[in-house]
């Protein structure tokens, strides 16, 4: 399908089976020059990772394994995390569409009804203190069904209509969007999406936590620019935390 985007997605890489999509764009980068917006896509996936090397499994030619090749070099080092909210305002209003209801996971899940159905990998080359280069990863869901005991979900458990559409319609829609939100960003907007990403945050009205032996109660005070995010606990203390140094209760 041709795209109507500006650059996102205008060269499609396709392969029948990758073990990760994040891994090939990497290497293709220092091998030559790839325009911005390049996307590599895989049917079969093997070897997925997800946030500080977690897994990702999914099944072939059921779900959506890609990655997209950025060169966001007007956005600062210390800014990074927004490329994030990019992405996941982007499959949380492409979910819409399907009247999918999705919320965000801190940093980087997507879930509907508590079940993760995206997980997104960022990874990015610092040059002096902006960002040289992006990869965006992103596994979504679409028409798998059988996850294996994971806490999983797919588009069409909650919207059976989806089963009857080519993936590749699917990867179109999801590119277009997300152009749209980089583009903004782009333009010096990222208050626009931060305050998106917030609005579909799973725990900005109260969660529970474990860190260590303990649990807490507590609510989402703020995302930090940089992606460590600020807890307010129920004796009135805020404390911020980095990536992976407490556990979601999801209930």
């Amino acid at each position: 399908m041709e795209s109507g985007n500006l650059f996102v997605g205008h060269t499609v890489l396709t392969f029948d089976q990758l073990p990760s999509t994040n891994d090939y764009l990497k290497a293709l980068t220092k091998e030559k020059t790839i325009p911005e917006g390049t996307v590599v896509l895989t049917k079969d996936q093997t070897a997925g990772r997800g946030q500080k090397g977690n897994t990702w499994s999914s099944e072939k030619n059921k779900n959506l394994t890609f990655s997209i090749y950025l060169k966001p070099s007007f956005l600062q080092a210390a800014k990074q995390f927004y490329l994030s909210m990019v992405t996941a305002v982007a499959i949380i209003e492409f979910l819409q569409t399907y009247t999918i209801p999705a919320q965000i996971k801190w940093p980087n899940d997507i879930l509907v009804q508590k079940k993760k159905i995206c997980g997104i990998l960022i990874e990015n080359t610092l040059k002096g203190k902006s960002i040289g280069e992006s990869i965006i990863g992103i596994g979504l869901n679409v028409k798998q069904q059988n996850f294996a005991g994971l806490n999983a979900t797919s588009m069409t458990e909650h919207n059976p209509s989806v089963n009857a559409i080519d993936l590749k319609v699917l990867l179109h829609d999801i590119l277009s969007i997300f152009e749209k939100y980089y583009l903004k960003l782009r333009q010096g907007k990222g208050d626009e999406i931060e305050q998106l990403y917030f609005s579909h945050l799973f725990g900005k009205d109260g969660m529970r936590i474990k860190t260590g032996d303990s649990v807490y109660n507590v609510k989402i005070k703020h995302i930090n620019q940089n992606g460590s995010i600020v807890l307010a606990f129920d004796n009135g203390t805020e404390k911020e935390f980095w990536f992976k140094a407490f556990e979601t209760i999801i209930e």
